[in-house]
């Protein structure tokens, strides 16, 4: 959230919402944010599946995603590119996951102690219909990677 405030983009508590990480909660979490009047420009879901009960929670508001609420998820399980619009998400590297859990796994059955250690995997944003872009303000910069 630092960065967030590092380029004045306001994020309030009471969008903030814990949820069970299905579709249903997402429709019920998003439910609550769009009761209260106060609404973001956009929604980060844990899962594609929350997210997806956003997308029809705002579009049963009467509201339009992008153009209202942009809505991205975390994933990119199948129910990503069959919501309508289909949705913007993070993909994790799954693969990678896979091959380091093993090596893990090997280590123990081997009887070497794993190294007490902090790993990073970078997931890939994969863009769909989801989220719309928003312009700059004038005299604000984004960080270039």
């Amino acid at each position: 959230m630092s960065s967030a405030a590092e380029h004045d983009i306001q994020i309030k508590d009471h969008w903030f919402k814990y949820s069970d990480f299905t579709i249903e909660d997402g429709y019920r979490k998003a439910n609550e944010i769009l009761a209260s009047g106060d609404l973001p420009t956009a929604i980060f879901c844990a899962n594609d599946y929350i997210a997806a009960g956003a997308i029809r929670a705002i579009l049963l508001a009467g509201l339009k995603v992008p153009d209202d609420i942009s809505i991205i998820g975390f994933d990119d399980v199948d129910v990503a590119r069959a919501c309508f619009p289909r949705l913007t998400t993070l993909r994790q590297p799954l693969l990678e996951h896979g091959r380091l859990s093993a090596s893990l796994l090997l280590d123990l059955i081997n009887g070497n102690e794993p190294a007490n250690r902090n790993i990073t995997m970078e997931p890939e944003l994969i863009e769909r219909e989801s989220v719309q872009s928003i312009p700059i303000q004038t005299g604000s910069t984004i960080p270039q990677q």
